[in-house]
């Protein structure tokens, strides 16, 4: 869709002139043509952000506008959710030359097309960013480089207080109910109790071949920011087993962590969720969901029996839920990608380039303030997502 910059620029007049570029903040909607002169005017009045992107029609590739050297400035370049590793930069005079260019270019080492060349190096992470390619050749474009290495983090440490309460709580009535079901269906639930890891276990290859079949399976050679993101972070987090990780296609934004039978243990990712994260500006938005969900793994809450206690004892599974927003946090270390990345979950990635984070954060702190809040969690299996962006930003 192509629509009108919410500056009001409009279409150039001189349809004839060269310079004509299209900018997509949200790597779905197209936003111009704009003349060069626009596209700066864009940038410095905070319009236009490093991550959005900016190609010429025709053009075979699309580039980041932080690659545009001039483009950004002081804190407005440094808005950009790049990795430590330095960015190409290009003089903006000479953007026409670089949208239209058939040159690919990657982060750290990179080789750009029309004569110029740097080599790259056999050894080359794969955390490193990919080239940007074109349809025609079906190179997939650039990702960024979201891991946050640091010391160990014991999840222990975080957990939220009266989760121990709580799970003595659910241990009492889960014992009470399987007396009761025991003793109503003269004894076949304990039947059923006794064989059911049997069943999960005969079932497991069936599981495993469905998400094999309907996701994409993270791995070195596929995705391997995300890889590389999941093993550090189940490295500092002690975890001896890593979790396989998918992304799959849903309309939800969602991550998941499950347990099928033994050491399989599976991160689920939406594709939705992935784009929003990345939508926010800060990469380390994505890592935070993900150390988020591998503190539910390192804590054992995707166990057979404390998943059970999670489903029936509500108040459990929000705590759970404060604990993993914690060990989450204290993975990137850095509160704003942690509220980043559930501000993404509240409003969703098409809306969030126009939401106001001040404004957010004085709504998230008279929630948390709020002495209806809690009423109005107890029937919930997570608290509510305002409640726990302001504990993350230690609010109250």
């Amino acid at each position: 869709m192509i629509a009108k910059s919410k500056l009001g620029l409009e279409r150039p007049r001189d349809s004839a002139m060269a310079e004509q570029f299209y900018v997509s903040k949200d790597g779905h909607t197209s936003l111009g043509p704009y003349s060069s002169s626009q596209i700066k005017l864009m940038a410095r009045s905070g319009e236009l952000l490093p991550d959005h992107t900016l190609w010429r029609e025709g053009a075979a590739q699309r580039v980041y506008a932080r690659q545009v050297k001039g483009l950004f400035d002081g804190t407005n370049r440094a808005a950009s959710s790049s990795s430590a590793q330095e960015d190409v930069d290009v003089p903006a005079d000479e953007l026409y030359e670089v949208v239209d260019g058939d040159g690919a270019y990657s982060v750290g080492s990179f080789s750009q097309g029309k004569g110029s060349s740097s080599s790259s190096s056999s050894s080359s992470s794969d955390s490193s960013w990919q080239a940007a390619g074109s349809k025609a050749s079906g190179t997939p474009a650039s990702f960024p480089r979201i891991v946050v290495p640091g010391g160990m983090v014991d999840p222990r440490a975080l957990i939220e207080p009266g989760t121990g309460m709580a799970l003595t709580g659910a241990w009492i009535l889960g014992a009470i109910l399987f007396l009761l079901l025991c003793l109503i269906t003269y004894g076949v639930f304990l039947i059923f109790a006794l064989i059911s890891p049997l069943i999960t276990h005969f079932t497991r290859k069936r599981a495993l071949a469905l998400l094999e079949g309907s996701g994409i399976r993270i791995g070195p050679d596929q995705l391997p920011q995300i890889d590389e993101c999941v093993k550090v972070f189940a490295q500092r987090l002690g975890m001896t087993e890593m979790p396989i990780c998918y992304i799959v296609e849903d309309s939800v934004m969602n991550a998941s962590v499950f347990q099928l039978s033994g050491r399989d243990r599976i991160l689920l990712l939406t594709d939705d969720l992935v784009h929003g994260c990345l939508q926010t500006g800060n990469s380390k938005a994505l890592a935070f969901v993900i150390g988020h969900e591998l503190g539910h793994i390192a804590l054992g809450h995707t166990k057979m029996v404390r998943g059970y206690f999670r489903r029936i004892l509500k108040k459990l599974s929000r705590l759970d839920e404060f604990t993993v927003d914690r060990v989450g946090s204290r993975l990137v270390n850095d509160p704003e990608a942690s509220f980043e990345g559930l501000l993404v979950l509240t409003t969703g990635p098409h809306l969030l380039p126009y939401i106001r984070r001040d404004s957010i954060k004085r709504q998230a702190l008279g929630v948390r303030q709020n002495k209806y809040t809690k009423k109005a969690e107890r029937t919930q299996t997570h608290p509510l997502l305002l409640n726990r962006i302001s504990r993350i930003l230690g609010q109250g």
